[in-house]
C-alpha cells in the first residue's frame, strides 16, 4: 500500500509566509496587474528556473491565480 507520508518525509517543510506580506502582494497584484508588471509572467518564468527563488515565485504565482480566479467569478 502505497502512503504519502513516508513519501514525502525527505522533503523540506515549506516556508511560512507571514500575512502581512501575503496582504501586500495580494494588493499590489490586484491594482496593479497587468498595467504596471507587464512582464511578471516572463519574471515568474524565469525564476521558477531558479533554485534559490522557486519559493518566492510559487508566492507570487499563487496570488496572481487566486486575482484572476476572483476576476472570473
Amino acid at each position: 500500500m502505497f502512503s504519502y507520508g513516508s513519501s514525502l518525509q525527505g522533503l523540506p517543510k515549506r516556508p511560512q509566509i507571514p500575512p502581512a506580506w501575503y496582504n501586500r502582494a495580494s494588493a499590489i497584484i490586484h491594482v496593479d496587474y497587468p498595467e504596471q508588471w507587464p512582464h511578471l509572467l516572463d519574471w515568474l518564468k524565469h525564476n521558477l528556473q531558479q533554485d534559490q527563488q522557486v519559493c518566492g515565485a510559487l508566492f507570487v504565482l499563487r496570488i496572481l491565480l487566486e486575482n484572476v480566479m476572483d476576476m472570473g467569478t
